[in-house]
């Protein structure tokens, strides 16, 4: 993913801007813990309506393709004894959907 990380001095008022200029999907409410393992981002997140979850975000360099952060995703995945059928895609929002749908 890309990302720029902007100081937001009055966040409240951005959040009623953002809406007002492109509606509101939906809102997710989580707190995150963050941990690194080498140039691994360990999130351990608690997501207010859903549960607890792990997220890994492998930080490649420039000339790197996606091929090796999923190896070591893996391996950090296959030494915490997670297995590939316990993996989710999509997220928090698109959980919350089905959640709210009844289809999770």
């Amino acid at each position: 993913s890309f990302y720029i990380r902007t100081p937001i001095a009055d966040p409240v008022s951005l959040r009623e801007s953002l809406a007002l200029a492109y509606g509101i999907k939906g809102r997710v409410r989580k707190s995150r813990d963050l941990y690194f393992i080498d140039r691994t981002r360990v999130h351990l997140d608690t997501v207010e309506g859903l549960g607890e979850f792990l997220e890994l975000e492998v930080v490649l360099l420039a000339e790197e393709d996606g091929k090796q952060g999923t190896e070591e995703a893996n391996t950090i995945l296959s030494s915490l004894q997670i297995p590939p059928t316990n993996l989710i895609q999509g997220a928090y929002l698109d959980l919350l959907s089905m959640r709210k749908k009844g289809e999770l």
